[in-house]
């Protein structure tokens, strides 16, 4: 949402800007790192919810 706001004020996101990278390839990069790295544990206390009795 945040993105489209800027371009339609004719901006965008700066690279270097949180997670987002120099090019397309590389904030993909991160973004898979989050899901794959990142979100171990969260995925462990959902697996946890969803067994719990």
């Amino acid at each position: 949402m945040m993105a489209h706001h800027l371009a339609m004020k004719n901006k965008e996101y700066a690279a270097y800007t949180g997670i987002l990278k120099e090019d397309a390839g590389e904030t993909i990069s991160c973004v898979g790192y989050i899901g794959k790295v990142g979100m171990h544990q969260t995925d462990k206390e959902i697996i946890k919810m969803m067994l719990a009795e």
